[in-house]
């Protein structure tokens, strides 16, 4: 159940990213702005994966002659994802109000 909730939750974030990436660009540069946030997440997601597989590795190695990893790197690997979803749910709570507004919209609320 657990690993349904976080699926759809992160499918759901990854999916909105390049519209809300698109929706804060300046007006002729949405491609742009689409393509940055693609590569980003590639280059993350390769990041990402390099680490676990250190992580897993490690732990097969303290194993020394098994194949799989051990237990304990697979919580790490879980340690490592909920301090990161944390950390960046806190960190959403400072993006700005009007950060992925157009800046006719900002203006309108600016000097009203």
């Amino acid at each position: 159940m657990n690993m349904v909730i976080a699926g759809l939750g992160s499918g759901a974030l990854v999916g909105a990213l390049p519209a809300a990436a698109a929706a804060a660009a300046p007006r002729g540069q949405t491609g742009i702005a689409s393509a940055l946030t693609n590569t980003t997440k590639t280059i993350g997601g390769s990041f990402a994966s390099s680490v676990f597989a250190i992580v897993l590795a490690i732990g097969a190695i303290q194993l020394a002659g098994s194949t799989a990893s051990s237990l304990f790197g697979y919580y790490m690997v879980w340690i490592i994802c909920g301090v990161g979803a944390l950390v960046s749910a806190v960190l959403l709570f400072f993006v700005p109000k009007l950060a992925f507004a157009d800046s006719d919209q900002v203006e309108e609320v600016v000097y009203q």
